[in-house]
């Protein structure tokens, strides 16, 4: 029993007085080899004798032959920083962050457990001291006894210091309807962040403890912390991935209207790193991207075309409209460009040209750089009236082939109305403010000369977006653009699978389907959420001409969440026709709509 006390039964025994268990000695050794103490003493031999904090998680992850993937690439190297991380491990998720985040943040601290801090007291466990900011979890942030705690955690963040912070309080578990996961998380971040104005940044790190520790949770939460050594020690051998998001600053936590909200939103941020895909490289049966034709070559049947085709000049760019079938060659060129673009964003078709059996009978848009002799953009145009009075009628439309449409729909609006999709811009000239005003100058040119009132047609959402993000902008969508007018009258094929929220993404929800958070706040919550990828400009374009929102439709063979919009033009703002039709013509067209 002596040599027990002596050496790793010190460990032992400090951790069971830590956590306010008291046993006989014969009762200590049986039960600390149940728990895992035993090895973990032995593991703390190894170590004990480190210089600092870092190098002993460092030489026990090693121990453990433990691999760390961390990509910390968005946690910036100064100024005052709260790290908010989900809990799913106990103890493995402390020693990560000292041996590896200490590279990024020399600085950082970690408000833990205060047992944990007790255990600090050992003699060879002092160094950890320099990492800790101790709490007392059971009782609560708010509790007195962690006044210390958090009046040192405040000093360390006003000195520019970076604080982690597991707003949990415990380890993750069994969550009703949720699966494992952090219970409520407390707001103990969210405070320390406003009242420091320091930056937040979420980290995840995957992976769960044991099903034994989520039963074990199920008879006595304590029972579950005892059984935290074990679970430290059965990560021998395995990897560790954390990853971490988009900073966030105030002024974006104050899009939300309260500190509920702006919680729950830390809380989505965290999980939705979980969800993040990688864009689909499979390149197995993806053919290569055909070549371009010869640039004059493309540039002399451009200026072969009729004058009549020939929509828009400005500058260095001209803009023209032929119909899929009259020009062979262009719309190669066209379905060439579409592969590029949306390929490297995981909607790509795999083909060495992104072209369909519609590109024929629709009519295309293509802007022309004259100087650098490239296409900019291009916008395809379903002439809905011509369409109907083909033999396959609705069937030869786009958008019936994703979205059911009630017979009413197009007995309604079909007769004058002009299907939009295939939208792009190349890849060159994605930051140029032009091209997108140009291609919309064509389409109400377009819409003009053929005397059109409505436009209608898919418009695209990335399935490589986080789930969290999709949903904000789809109930913002639903609930604030929907139009009683479309009721019943359109619905998507394959309609997005409806998904269980916790209780902060439930309310983050509920309030924009309040209109506490609109469009602008959505798109800034998303462009966080999703590595600064917001909601696409073109539904900002439909949306600003009094546009609405029909229907949802997933189409994975594009990787795309599709919503169906829908412009009735003389309902639009004035100023917004005028400035794609000119004054002259948007006055006439108006009077000819009247």
């Amino acid at each position: 029993m002596q040599d027990f006390c002596q050496g790793s039964g010190r460990l032992v025994h400090a951790l069971l007085e830590a956590s306010n268990i008291s046993l006989p000695g014969p009762v200590c050794q049986a039960v600390s080899g149940l728990l895992g103490l035993n090895a973990l003493g032995d593991l703390y031999t190894q170590v004990r004798n480190c210089g600092s904090a870092d190098e002993m998680a460092l030489k026990t992850l090693q121990d453990l032959n433990v691999t760390v993937e961390a990509d910390f690439a968005s946690i910036p190297a100064k100024g005052p920083l709260v790290i908010v991380s989900n809990h799913p491990f106990g103890m493995l998720e402390g020693l990560v962050l000292m041996a590896h985040l200490s590279q990024v943040r020399p600085d950082v601290r970690i408000l833990a457990n205060n047992i944990l801090d007790k255990l600090a007291g050992l003699p060879e466990l002092r160094v950890l001291k320099d990492r800790l900011v101790p709490i007392d979890v059971a009782d609560g942030a708010d509790a007195a006894s962690n006044l210390p705690g958090l009046r040192a955690a405040l000093r360390h963040l006003e000195e520019g210091g970076a604080l982690v912070v597991f707003p949990a309080g415990t380890v993750s578990h069994w969550q009703k309807g949720q699966g494992i996961s952090d219970p409520y998380w407390r707001t103990t971040a969210l405070r320390l962040s406003e009242r420091c104005k320091a930056r937040v940044v979420p980290l995840h790190f995957a992976g769960r403890n044991s099903l034994p520790f989520c039963l074990a949770g199920l008879v006595h939460p304590t029972l579950r912390t005892l059984l935290l050594p074990r679970e430290l020690l059965n990560k021998r051998g395995c990897t560790v991935r954390v990853r971490s998001g988009a900073v966030i600053d105030n002024d974006t936590l104050n899009i939300l209207p309260s500190s509920k909200l702006r919680n729950g939103y830390l809380r989505m941020c965290c999980y939705a790193l979980r969800d993040v895909k990688q864009q689909r490289q499979d390149k197995a049966g993806m053919q290569p991207i055909a070549s371009h034709a010869d640039r004059e070559q493309v540039a002399r049947a451009l200026e072969a075309l009729p004058s009549e085709n020939h929509l828009v000049t400005q500058g260095d760019y001209r803009l023209y409209v032929f119909k899929g079938q009259d020009e062979d060659f262009l719309l190669s060129e066209i379905g060439i460009a579409r592969e590029e673009t949306f390929r490297p964003c995981g909607e790509g078709t795999g083909n060495a040209r992104d072209l369909d059996d519609y590109d024929r009978h629709y009519y295309h848009l293509l802007l022309w750089n004259a100087r650098d002799q490239a296409i900019a953009g291009a916008y395809r145009l379903g002439l809905v009236p011509e369409i109907l009075r083909m033999p396959k009628r609705s069937r030869g439309m786009y958008s019936a082939s994703l979205f059911a449409m009630d017979p009413r729909f197009l007995e309604r609006y079909g007769r004058n109305g002009l299907e939009l999709g295939r939208a792009l811009v190349t890849a060159p000239y994605q930051r140029d403010f032009y091209p997108l005003l140009l291609l919309w100058k064509g389409i109400a040119a377009f819409i003009c000369r053929h005397n059109l009132r409505y436009l209608f047609g898919p418009a695209s959402l990335s399935l490589d977006a986080s789930p969290a993000s999709l949903d904000l902008i789809t109930t913002m969508l639903a609930s604030q653009y929907a139009s009683p007018e479309l009721d019943g009258l359109v619905k998507g094929r394959k309609k997005p699978k409806a998904k269980r929220h916790d209780d902060a993404q439930t309310a983050i929800l509920a309030a924009i389907r309040n209109r506490e958070i609109d469009f602008k706040g959505v798109d800034r919550l998303v462009r966080v959420q999703d590595e600064g990828r917001g909601i696409p400009v073109l539904f900002r374009h439909y949306l600003q001409l009094n546009g609405k929102i029909a229907a949802f439709h997933c189409d994975y063979s594009f990787n795309t969440l599709d919503a169906f919009l829908f412009v009735d033009l003389p309902k639009a703002p004035v100023s917004k026709l005028k400035r794609y039709m000119g004054d002259a013509e948007a006055k006439d067209y108006l009077k000819k709509q009247a």
